[in-house]
């Protein structure tokens, strides 16, 4: 005995009735369908013999046509002509006599002869003999309709055609015109009869398929009914099981979408963040936003402007193979879809078409600036968003693709966000870096700064091959600065340029200069000592920093902290002090190359290196390049 009260015993009974139910209606199926499938071929024969038959009359028509054209050539014979009206009226009447009467000869028709042109007796012949095997075709698949009389026409019509080639006669071609008549109102009465056949057929399979269905409902209602109590209980359960996975299922995906949108969203927003608080470096700010910008919205190229005046100024763009793009003109507020945004105030998403909407020298020099041909080709889609400090418009940030549609309502949200925290950094450094430039102390080493040393350059130390006395320019590099910052934060490494700077003003004799000349380097100048004094002197500033410990925020050693020295000598090497930098800075790359922690003198062996960024990092190793040229983050403050 099967146990229903357990719900394996109950998932046997309900496998059993379904089982037995399944069987019996399958049987009930498969009679009744046997029944419909056999009438289906009759009402599908009866439809194709109709068709048939219908085709076969159609094309008498031609054959008919054909023959009934002949009988123009009697009106116009000269014999046919002096007849007597009357006569020609009997004739006429003759030709059109009962053609279903075949028992009386036609004796009263002139002895006329009928000749048709070879051509159109070959093309009667053909058609002819076609029709009159479709026609036999049509008497031996033909079922429940008699065919003996279309058989007997025909013989008859094969008949009359043989006697007319015997005899070219008006008689004999009235004969064949008669069968032709009398054949195709035959096949007309068949297709009559066979449609008849069909409808009847139909209403046959009508009635079979009506009580398949029948029998098929009762048979599903049966299994239904025997299925409903078990499949009530058991559905019950079911539907519990999955809704509840269905439930936890959605949420979650739900959930993980949220998640992992939401990761991406902070962690962009993070790194951005994390890299520009604090620091007042414009180029730092920049550099760090172009290069998050096109990691997370997969772009092409990304292009930060700031506005001056009334001009948005490119002060950063970059593709996506890591290349600085340069030479982008400025655009003006409202001119294509960066002026736009910028005056509007609200971003702008391009789905397509992207660089038709810029102007045509902008186009021009996106397109050169992109330098190799496979980084060119026509931006499709972009989206550009302002930079906003309150109510004011600061700058814009673009991004663009060569594909179109690729960004999408979501990435211009996480774009907005992200510029919502640009925005205050670029702000604050490029007011500090401007103040900066007007300023002639360094804010954070409290050394003179660059435009403190172009000043110097055009006064006092202009005068110095006049005044017959001579000088050194030193130019020192910390080495790998940014690992330091990287490695135990920016704050570390803006109190260690502190420090560094200290040691630099101790180390240097009363009358020399130490200026910072921007981010981790610095110049000295030497006074009244040739290169012999100055290397000795430079050499005392190396071994300062070299030997003096530097620690973190948590009295953790950072070091050692050693630097690169280049040196260029007045008068031996020249007499302009901006040449001289140039030395000395080729020197110290060269000092860089060959080992760092070094004092290197220009002479005419040392390469003197272009000041662009490819060939003062190709002067670094890779593992530091970076970090040797970029400034710190504190470099403007």
């Amino acid at each position: 005995m099967l146990r229903v009260s357990s719900p394996k015993g109950l998932l046997r009974l309900y496998a059993l009735i379904v089982l037995a139910t399944a069987t019996v209606a399958v049987v009930m199926v498969v009679v009744t369908s046997s029944g419909i499938e056999s009438r289906a071929k009759a009402a599908g024969d009866h439809a194709q013999a109709s068709i048939q038959a219908s085709r076969i009359q159609a094309g008498l028509g031609q054959p008919i046509t054909l023959w009934s054209a002949g009988f123009w050539s009697v009106f116009q014979d000269p014999s046919f002509l002096a007849l007597s009206p009357e006569q020609r009226g009997s004739v006429n009447a003759e030709i059109l006599r009962d053609f279903n009467d075949f028992s009386s000869p036609t004796a009263n028709l002139p002895p006329l002869t009928i000749n048709l042109a070879d051509r159109q007796l070959l093309d009667f012949q053909r058609s002819i003999d076609a029709y009159l095997a479709q026609i036999d075709q049509l008497a031996a698949t033909a079922q429940g309709v008699d065919t003996r009389k279309l058989v007997e026409d025909r013989e008859r019509l094969t008949a009359k055609i043989e006697a007319y080639l015997g005899d070219h006669s008006l008689t004999r071609f009235r004969d064949v015109f008669a069968a032709l008549i009398v054949t195709q109102n035959e096949l007309g009465d068949l297709s009559t009869q066979l449609s008849a056949g069909t409808t009847a057929k139909q209403v046959s399979l009508h009635h079979a398929t009506d009580f398949a269905r029948i029998l098929t409902i009762a048979a599903m209602t049966l299994l239904a009914a025997t299925m409903v109590g078990a499949t009530y209980f058991v559905g019950r359960l079911i539907q519990r099981a999955f809704s509840q996975v269905e439930a936890e299922k959605s949420a979650l995906s739900e959930t993980s979408v949220s998640l992992k949108h939401r990761n991406d969203q902070l962690s962009a927003l993070y790194n951005v963040f994390s890299e520009i608080t604090d620091t007042l470096s414009l180029r730092y700010v920049v550099s760090a936003t172009l290069r998050e910008a096109l990691q997370l919205m997969d772009a092409d190229m990304t292009v930060m402007r700031i506005l001056r005046g009334q001009d948005l100024v490119v002060v950063g763009a970059q593709s996506s193979s890591g290349r600085t793009v340069e030479g982008m003109a400025p655009v003006s507020l409202g001119e294509g879809p960066t002026g736009r945004a910028a005056k509007r105030g609200r971003s702008l998403r391009i789905d397509s078409g992207a660089q038709a909407q810029m102007s045509v020298g902008v186009v021009s020099q996106t397109e050169d600036a992109l330098g190799p041909s496979s980084e060119r080709g026509p931006m499709e889609s972009g989206i550009v968003v302002p930079l906003i400090v309150g109510a004011r418009v600061v700058g814009t940030l673009a991004i663009w693709s060569r594909r179109t549609d690729k960004f999408t309502a979501e990435d211009e949200r996480i774009l907005e966000m992200m510029a919502s925290q640009v925005a205050t950094a670029v702000a604050a450094a490029d007011t500090t870096e401007q103040s900066e430039r007007r300023a002639h102390q360094d804010a954070l080493t409290g050394l003179p700064n660059r435009h403190e040393l172009n000043d110097d350059l055009k006064g006092d130390l202009a005068n110095l091959i006049e005044q017959g006395r001579r000088a050194v320019v030193a130019m020192a590099d910390i080495d790998h600065f940014k690992r330091l910052n990287d490695d135990f934060g920016h704050k570390v490494g803006d109190v260690t340029l502190q420090k560094i700077a200290s040691i630099l003003r101790n180390a240097v004799r009363g009358e020399d200069r130490v200026y910072r000349f921007g981010g981790e380097e610095f110049v000295l100048i030497f006074f009244d000592v040739g290169p012999e004094g100055a290397m000795m002197l430079a050499d005392r500033v190396r071994s300062s920093i070299a030997s003096t410990p530097f620690s973190g925020d948590h009295l953790e050693p950072v070091g050692p902290i050693t630097i690169s020295i280049g040196l260029a000598a007045m008068p031996d090497h020249g007499d302009d002090f901006e040449k001289l930098i140039e030395l000395a800075d080729a020197a110290m790359y060269q000092a860089k190359a060959t080992g760092r922690d070094k004092i290197v003198l220009w002479s005419e062996e040392v390469p003197r290196l272009e000041h662009t960024a490819a060939t003062r990092v190709a002067a670094k190793e890779p593992a530091a390049a970076d970090a040797d040229t970029a400034p710190s983050k504190a470099a403007a403050a």
